[in-house]
């Protein structure tokens, strides 16, 4: 789901109102009967033009052996009237609580059984939420949007999202007018007496909050996907009449985006039914499986939404709190389809600005959620979305690309959870397993942890153009600790010159010496917005004290006199190119040090000294002995 976000403050207050009674479904209640949704029939008469719904569900689901006298529960809004409830013909006796239908057996259920429900009523008006009967260019609309807790606003339901329905069959009876759009394909249509009964088939596992309904005088269209292998997948859009040119203009751009995430994540994973879109009012659009409702043809909506069919689809949270599984994967495929050219624009860097400055936002608060059931919280943009998307982009800085795509694409391809449900910590363990590393601090700090860090970094150039850095952070919010991340700098120099360097920040005032081979203006923090944080400061500053240290170079040996005033723990002599043995070792605050430099290779190297003060030089390391030995080879 994705919401335009000028819209974002109107939305929180009108979903907020879903959560009074249907977050209660989501604990256990060892009193009732645990049940497996298999199949659920719904056949809706919806005209509209009119605040009325006449429906009727079917639900066959299987019972655990121990509970077969136990009541089962559903919910419904208390809205509707229940005209009535009934299994093999017989009817049940039941009871309402706030939203809640608790049904009981008429003897015991069977392992495999089912029960009808007949309804009809006004739904509830959830503002922009659950079920709206609207009007577009003067023509009536319905549409729903159940996400996370409104289908029981439009038909009885499990609102359990880890019971996913194993298939569903949706039959619409409306005015000849209007057309149907709904999940799955259309197996059957007919016109008789004024009224069209269109009945869609959708034969995947499919949450509750996924399957939708919407009805006006659509007109209609299809693309194709040419899939790998040679198949074609079709591509449906159920457009209002007036904006159908505009629709036509654009849909078609989503093709390459579509195939992008094809090659990257594997086929569509419902390639057997279709794809499609169909125009909704809401400002934004929700990802109602195998038919995305959208408010206009935006790509960067559209590429949203289709994501949704690998991460939150086919692939669900096993509770809201992990609700970035879904929006932070499919907003960070927004920056992918950019990052490749397929997207709304080909700046990824100026996507991951926005998405910084919306993850900023909102420094008090964890990518982690509390599935409290208050929607506004769960689906909070800078967090769910912004900041879990860059939580990904910093994953990948962390442990490189091709580790990073082999990750979503073993993630997306595992047998045991494809068509289920999963956990953010079965996806940090996957990323421990894929990597070969203990990334524990990295989710604990991002994922768990609140705020971001806020840097202040100071830097001198030294006479032989050495660059000293030292790396200061505090923490957005008071609550969280140091933030262990990469530190990407660019060096801007006199004449034009760049080059970057990426700082591994692992303490608190942290020094670092660089070679950046020319004169530096100015430096840089995070010159492609690849870091969560902002604010930062960059100034120029001694760091050394303006002091000067007596080092004399002799063939095998480097020796050194500190003043008195200096303090120093360590010395590191290190190559200049990376490349050959370094030195280090503990000086623990002498004034005269020798360093023994026979055994390393000749060349240029930089001598950094640490502790309470520090220096660093360019030093030439001469080796008489290693000289002689090249000679004689």
């Amino acid at each position: 789901m994705k919401a335009f976000s000028i819209h974002i403050l109107f939305l929180i207050p009108a979903i907020m109102l879903w959560s009074a009674g249907p977050a209660v479904s989501q604990q256990a209640d060892t009193s009732i009967a645990n049940t497996d949704i298999r199949h659920v029939r719904l056949h809706l008469c919806v005209d509209p033009a009119v605040r009325y719904i006449k429906g009727y569900a079917e639900h066959i689901f299987a019972v655990d052996s121990g509970a077969l006298q136990r009541p089962i529960d559903l919910q419904l809004a208390d809205d509707y009237i229940i005209n009535s409830i009934s299994s093999r013909g017989k009817p049940l006796y039941y009871y309402r609580h706030h939203g809640h239908i608790r049904i009981y057996p008429d003897t015991e259920w069977g392992c495999i059984d089912s029960l009808s429900i007949s309804y009809c009523g006004v739904p509830p008006c959830t503002g922009l939420g659950s079920v709206m009967f609207d009007k577009h260019d003067n023509v009536p609309v319905f549409w729903t949007l159940s996400e996370p807790f409104g289908a029981m606003d439009w038909w009885p339901c499990k609102q359990d999202i880890t019971d996913k329905i194993d298939s569903v069959t949706i039959t619409a009876e409306c005015p000849e007018r209007y057309r149907a759009a709904s999940n799955g394909v259309v197996s059957a249509e007919c016109i008789k007496n004024g009224v069209r009964t269109t009945v869609w088939k959708h034969s995947y596992p499919v949450c509750y909050h996924l399957i939708a309904l919407a009805i006006t005088n659509y007109r209609t269209y299809s693309e194709w996907l040419r899939l790998a292998g040679g198949d074609s997948l079709e591509i449906v859009n159920y457009v209002y009449p007036e904006k159908y040119d505009l629709w036509r203009r654009r849909t078609y751009k989503l093709l390459p985006a579509f195939k992008m995430m094809c090659d990257s994540f594997g086929t569509y994973p419902f390639h057997n039914e279709k794809y499609g879109h169909a125009q909704f009012g809401w400002q934004g659009g929700m990802e109602h499986q195998t038919m995305s409702f959208i408010n206009t043809p935006s790509l960067n909506l559209m590429i949203h939404e289709l994501a949704h069919h690998w991460f939150g689809n086919m692939i669900s949270c096993g509770g809201w709190q992990d609700v970035f599984l879904h929006e932070g994967v499919a907003t960070y495929c927004e920056m992918l389809a950019a990052e490749k050219g397929v997207g709304a624009s080909s700046d990824a860097v100026q996507w991951r600005r926005a998405c910084i400055s919306g993850a900023c936002g909102r420094p008090s608060e964890s990518v982690r959620r509390n599935a409290s059931g208050d929607a506004g919280h769960i689906f909070d943009y800078g967090v769910s979305y912004c900041k879990g998307a860059m939580m990904l982009h910093m994953l990948r800085r962390e442990i490189g690309d091709y580790l990073f795509f082999r990750l979503l694409k073993s993630y997306v391809s595992n047998p045991l959870i494809r068509y289920g449900n999963t956990s953010a910590s079965d996806f940090f363990g996957l990323a421990d397993k894929i990597t070969g590393r203990n990334l524990e601090w990295f989710f604990n700090q991002w994922f768990y942890g609140r705020g971001y860090p806020v840097f202040n970094i100071k830097w001198q150039q030294s006479a032989d153009e050495l660059v000293d850095i030292l790396v200061s952070q505090s923490p957005a919010d008071s609550a969280a600790g140091f933030f262990r991340c990469k530190v990407p700098l660019m060096m801007h120099g006199s004449n034009g010159e760049k080059t970057i360097f990426v700082l591994n920040n692992y303490y608190n005032n942290q020094l670092f010496t660089v070679n950046p081979k020319f004169t530096v203006k100015h430096v840089e923090l995070d010159p492609y917005r690849e870091l969560v944080t902002q604010n930062g400061v960059v100034e120029r500053e001694s760091l050394d004290g303006g002091r000067t240290i007596n080092i004399r170079r002799h063939p095998g040996m480097i020796r050194i006199n500190l003043p008195d005033s200096c303090n120093f723990d360590w010395y590191i002599l290190r190559p200049m190119r990376n490349q050959g043995n370094s030195l280090m070792e503990m000086i623990n605050g002498m004034r005269r040090i020798e360093i023994n430099t026979s055994t390393i290779e000749e060349g240029k190297y930089i001598l950094i000294l640490k502790g309470r003060d520090y220096y660093s030089t360019i030093v030439n390391v001469w080796n008489r002995a290693a000289r002689r030995s090249k000679e004689r080879k």
